[in-house]
């Protein structure tokens, strides 16, 4: 078990994070790392494994959503939900929701990118789609 930390020590620690693809750590990570650490350390739950997510060997689209969608529900938005967004029918971003704003981590291989904190309403409108899922692990 991790040292639970409010969320407000967590999103300090994390805003200006360095995004890295696949990583899941305080000095670097990335959409679904930031999601994971958050689970872990401030709400004590620690997320099943998305096989072969690290190893490159996984894409959102087309294991990594399938496979952990099992251990989520819809939700409506509410504060430790998750945030699912979509570019046309593509899933391709997630990150936690908290006090009407998302705590994500943005980025790409080419330009880089890192942890911010933007309101709802600028992710809802700079996606295709956004869905919201509560943590219910039923697998």
């Amino acid at each position: 078990m991790h040292k639970k930390m409010t969320v407000n020590e967590f999103v300090k620690k994390v805003i200006g994070t360095k995004w890295v693809d696949r990583a899941c750590t305080f000095d670097e990570m990335d959409c679904w790392g930031l999601v994971i650490l958050y689970y872990r350390h401030v709400l004590g739950i620690e997320l099943k494994k998305i096989t072969g997510y690290q190893s490159k060997n996984t894409t959102i689209q087309n294991e990594a959503i399938p496979e952990s969608i099992r251990n989520w529900k819809p939700c409506e938005k509410s504060n430790n939900a998750v945030f699912l967004a979509y570019v046309g029918d593509l899933p391709s971003h997630v990150g936690v929701v908290i006090d009407n704003h998302m705590l994500h981590a943005k980025g790409n291989e080419i330009q880089g990118g890192q942890v911010q904190y933007n309101k709802l309403e600028a992710i809802e409108k700079a996606y295709t789609k956004v869905e919201y899922y509560q943590y219910a692990d039923i697998s």
